[in-house]
């Protein structure tokens, strides 16, 4: 099932808020993916290497600007949210192991689009949101968060 986004899942920072709408968009494009595996289709297995790279990639750059934004605003959860990012890399790492050993398979797919739809509906939209709170009673000048250090952009 297509994960829609919703209004409600805006943290109020407008970069943040476009990354958390860009992982929706790369869960959804994952089920088309599966989709087309479970029909038959013989899958591009360049094409699938290439999205998961994106994937992996705006994640790191994802979960490195929202840890930067938590610690600039004092968020008193980004002791919690960094735990929690970090399961989430651990868990990459152990995909990134086991498509290595097994090749891409559909349940490693099927797998990977469960925990992308879990993350971004237990994650984004029951935690994240609760970086609204903090952006808005940040004391920072106003734009100050909308933009991550340069060595942010050069990280991974």
């Amino acid at each position: 099932m297509p994960l829609e986004w919703n209004t409600s899942y805006e943290t109020g920072e407008s970069r943040l808020d476009r990354q958390h709408r860009r992982l929706f968009d790369y869960a959804n494009q994952l089920e088309g993916h599966l989709d087309r595996l479970r029909a038959g289709e013989a899958p591009d297995l360049g094409e699938l290497g290439v999205f998961l790279s994106f994937v992996e990639t705006h994640l790191y750059l994802h979960l490195t600007y929202e840890e930067l934004l938590m610690r600039r605003t004092g968020n008193p959860a980004a002791a919690q949210g960094r735990a929690a990012h970090a399961r989430l890399e651990a868990y990459g790492q152990g995909f990134r192991a086991r498509l290595a050993a097994q090749g891409l398979t559909l349940p490693l797919l099927e797998e990977l689009h469960h925990v992308m739809h879990t993350w971004l509906l237990g994650h984004v939209v029951r935690v994240d949101v609760g970086l609204q709170t903090a952006l808005q009673a940040s004391p920072q000048p106003a734009g100050a968060a909308a933009s991550p250090p340069s060595r942010l952009l050069q990280a991974g």
